[in-house]
């Protein structure tokens, strides 16, 4: 039972769970015979090429195609198929929310994410007028899609889940089998098409400006100046590097990060589902953990865990902190002090008390959760930026930089101000349930 329920998690990269009677928690089981074998069944390959020729002529039949790499792809283990064929194709590529860092952004033809309602019109309009979606990894929460206006026209979409590909919404026959190697399938795919003449699909709408565009176009900051959200994420893009963990989490942090422009081989994480506020404090411990352990595996390269969250979320799990100081672990935690929730201010109430939090002496956490003093084998440092002076102080602090140990920047913010387009999908979405069309 217990091999079996482990199987299936790691096959469908889901949480499992395992009752047992009290009674047997001390009983001894037989050690397994064998290693756990994933393998799904071989499916047979006069199919399976068939299968490939299909998608390829799908491909090679449209004129204006476009990659959309949703949340889930990453969770599927297909991201290297994923970006061999956005390198291979060169057709324009966007990322969901929930699909932010899955796409090498050095790639020319990634174009940031799909905002839908949040975004440009003129992205929006694009995105609509396309024959071919590949669509990776489908996250149709109302978050994940700034409600459903990223979802493509399910006719012209062909849906890659993990055991199963759909095109014009209907799934492909399966050959006798439950389930596809969908990543198998893929990298024959991209074997196939290196044979094909591929359409050349026109350019991305000239108004859709990209993040490396916005980031050469930002004037150096006075010293003494607001910090302000707008800025904030171009500018910390250039702290992060190849290898690092970044993690954002629900409210402004989320839409913020969408603005980040991301090193290759970078993994983000947030979420575009549940948005329980505080989360992250938790799983940045967990990531850092993981990352350790991978480290001296030698089985990913050493990089930093870098938190973004806002002052009300970090009050909702604080206590993880302790948890990061009992086993040591290295993070960097970029505290954004806006004095509350301003994405619930942005929702309703603006100026209501219940939006309001109990300001927090943040910078003195460690020391409340017992962090060690002067101890060279864990650090513990803590940063105030009031304003663009002091957090470029910050970034050029060579500790912060490296990484180790406990690192707390608190980030000081105005209470209104938020990411475009969160202010812009909460204005869009207000008028229209005001005009009664919701």
């Amino acid at each position: 039972m217990i091999d079996a329920t482990l199987k299936e998690c790691l096959r469908q990269s889901r949480p499992v769970y395992i009752q047992i009677p009290c009674d047997m928690v001390k009983v001894k089981v037989m050690a397994p015979a064998s290693p756990i074998t994933l393998s799904l069944p071989k499916i047979d390959e006069s199919f399976e090429r068939e299968l490939v020729h299909r998608l390829a002529t799908r491909i090679q039949n449209s004129k204006k195609p476009m990659i959309l790499v949703d949340a889930f792809a990453g969770r599927f283990g297909t991201k290297d198929e994923i970006n061999q064929l956005v390198r291979l194709t060169g057709f324009p590529t966007l990322t969901t929310l929930g699909g932010k860092g899955l796409v090498n952004e050095d790639l020319p033809k990634f174009h940031g994410s799909s905002l839908g309602l949040a975004g440009e019109p003129a992205q929006q309009a694009w995105a609509q007028s396309r024959d071919l979606v590949l669509r990776f990894g489908p996250l149709d929460s109302d978050a994940n899609t700034f409600g459903s206006t990223t979802i493509p026209d399910p006719h012209i979409t062909v849906a890659f889940e993990k055991y199963s590909i759909s095109m014009g919404g209907k799934d492909l026959p399966f050959g006798g089998n439950r389930a596809l190697p969908v990543k198998s399938i893929l990298r024959k795919l991209v074997g196939q098409l290196k044979t094909c003449k591929l359409p050349v699909p026109e350019p991305y709408p000239e108004k859709c400006i990209s993040l490396k565009t916005m980031q050469k176009m930002l004037l150096p900051p006075e010293k003494d100046s607001i910090i302000d959200q707008y800025s904030f994420w171009l500018r910390v893009s250039n702290f992060i590097r190849e290898g690092d963990i970044v993690m954002a989490e629900t409210g402004t942090a989320t839409h913020g990060s969408q603005s980040l422009v991301l090193p290759n081989d970078t993994v983000f994480i947030n979420s575009s589902i549940w948005l329980s506020i505080g989360y992250t404090l938790a799983a940045c411990q967990g990531a850092a953990l993981a990352q350790s352990e991978m480290f001296e595996d030698k089985t990913r390269r050493p990089g930093r865990t870098i938190l973004f969250e806002g002052d009300g979320s970090f009050q909702m799990t604080a206590q993880a902190v302790s948890d990061i100081i009992r086993n040591k672990l290295d993070v960097i935690i970029f505290v954004l002090n806006n004095s509350g929730y301003t994405i619930e201010r942005l929702i309703h109430g603006p100026n209501e008390s219940y939006n309001d939090i109990q300001p927090w002496r943040i910078l003195e956490a460690p020391g409340y959760f017992g962090a060690p003093k002067d101890d060279p084998s864990y650090p513990v440092r803590t940063l105030l930026a009031e304003n663009w002076g002091q957090l470029r102080d910050a970034f050029e602090n060579p500790g912060l930089k490296e990484g180790k140990g406990l690192n707390i920047v608190e980030v000081k913010m105005e209470m209104d101000d938020a990411p475009k387009t969160l202010r812009t999908f909460v204005d869009r979405v207000t008028r229209k349930i005001n005009s009664g069309e919701a």
